[in-house]
């Protein structure tokens, strides 16, 4: 199945435009602010995932759901039933770029593949 392709753990703090960072909401509430330092994310394959997420040098922990709809959009539930949508592209088996729209630009983040 196409889920199978996304499970694994997934880290990276590459993310373009770089003054996307102030803007750019992986897995947390637009409420919260903090600048985008890094993430490591492990999509499991029965569908849950775990999250470590960097905001200003703190670490965040995410936990939830997550599917594939079709090719090209991810969609995270987490535990406390909020949702978050990205669009996926896969340049090669070894990354993954999430791609969310901040203020008409594609903010885009590259993620690697972990052993």
């Amino acid at each position: 199945s196409g889920c199978a392709t996304l499970s694994g753990r997934w880290k990276g703090s590459e993310l373009q435009p770089e003054m996307a960072r102030d803007q750019f909401t992986l897995l947390r509430p637009v409420e919260q602010t903090g600048r985008f330092v890094s993430a490591d994310l492990r999509l499991q394959k029965d569908g849950s995932y775990t999250a470590e997420l960097n905001y200003d040098g703190r670490v965040e922990q995410s936990l939830g759901t997550w599917k594939r709809d079709g090719k090209d959009n991810l969609t995270f539930v987490d535990k406390e039933g909020r949702s978050y949508g990205y669009v996926v592209r896969r340049p090669n088996d070894q990354t993954l770029e999430m791609v969310k729209g901040i203020k008409g630009t594609d903010a885009t983040l590259t993620l690697k593949k972990q052993p």
